[in-house]
């Protein structure tokens, strides 16, 4: 659109002149599509970004730029389409769904509506039913700063006290949380099934599926906005504990068949004399017994982690994140 009011002019740009070149009405009137970056820094001061587009097409492009260069967060950055015009004698309506991106509707709602006062518009920000937007956060494991708080919003004072307990703060609820994806993330990160499965990475895996339970008991116990901003968050823990348990399994089961292997090459060579199979007989029965009365970790560890998994499961069934809203 004007060359003052493009992504590529925003470097090396002052606040004061952004301002002035945000002003142009006649920018937003022929805009079609725009393009927020919030938190953004301008001679290192942090601004709302907004650029107009003639076209979605080019904001769809500029937006692949954006998130390939690694311009600005994602989680900070959203695209859409817009609608400026005249309402009532003296102000303007500027109507916004967006579509692409992690930005939240509500972060920049309340973040924007100062920037698009300037030109005297009602700011008035929705998601598009077609949106495609962005996970919460890039990955689960990628970062242990998972979510972002809600800019501009205070949190819930209080969570639901459905089981007699003392009320819980939003900020302390937020504050364990991410505590608990941190966690997550750093047991995650120990666990190493290319070299088979050793016993680090069975107590290592146990440490992460208690961390995914507890993760799911604060949500419980939280309310409807928490949930839902951690909701998906959540639900990438569960795929992730049901994917360590399937690696789990067939480390298992390919265990097990070398285990039986060994059984069946030993019974094939037949080499022992009958007093051999009679002092092994007896050996067989001692390492019997000592194996009764000392348990491999192991298998203590698989025993522990089954357990713990049929408990998570029935955590996780409580936990219906699709009634939290």
């Amino acid at each position: 659109m004007a060359d003052e009011l493009n992504l590529e002019s925003l470097e090396g740009m002052a606040k004061a002149d952004y301002i002035k070149a945000f002003k142009n009405k006649t920018l937003w009137k022929k805009a079609t599509a725009v393009i927020f970056m919030v938190d953004y820094k301008l001679d290192g001061k942090k601004t709302v970004i907004a650029l107009p587009f003639k076209k979605e097409a080019e904001m769809k492009l500029k937006m692949k730029e954006i998130k390939k260069n690694k311009t600005h967060f994602m989680k900070k950055t959203g695209g859409g389409v817009i609608k400026v015009e005249n309402d009532g004698p003296e102000g303007l309506s500027a109507n916004v769904e967006l579509k692409l991106g992690g930005l939240k509707a509500e972060i920049l709602q309340a973040k924007a509506e100062e920037l698009f006062g300037k030109i005297k518009a009602t700011l008035k920000v929705l998601i598009a039913e077609d949106a495609e937007m962005e996970p919460e956060e890039e990955e689960i494991g990628s970062t242990p700063e998972v979510v972002a708080k809600t800019g501009g919003e205070k949190p819930s004072t209080t969570t639901e006290n459905t089981q007699g307990e003392q009320p819980v703060k939003g900020d302390d609820k937020n504050k364990d949380i991410k505590l608990i994806i941190a966690k997550i993330v750093k047991v995650n990160k120990l666990i190493n099934l290319k070299d088979g499965l050793q016993d680090a990475d069975l107590q290592n895996a146990e440490a992460l599926k208690t961390a995914i339970r507890d993760f799911a008991s604060l949500l419980k116990t939280a309310d409807a906005a928490v949930r839902t901003e951690y909701g998906e968050t959540f639900l990438k823990t569960k795929k992730l504990y049901a994917k360590l348990e399937e690696e789990i399994k067939k480390l298992k089961e390919q265990q097990s068949v070398v285990t039986d292997l060994d059984k069946e090459l030993n019974d094939a060579l037949g080499t022992e004399t009958a007093e051999d199979e009679t002092e092994g007989e007896v050996a067989e029965s001692d390492d019997e017994e000592e194996e009764e009365a000392e348990p491999t970790s192991k298998k203590e560890a698989l025993v522990r982690n089954k357990e713990l998994m049929d408990e998570i499961n029935e955590t996780l069934k409580e936990v219906d994140l699709f009634a939290m809203t």
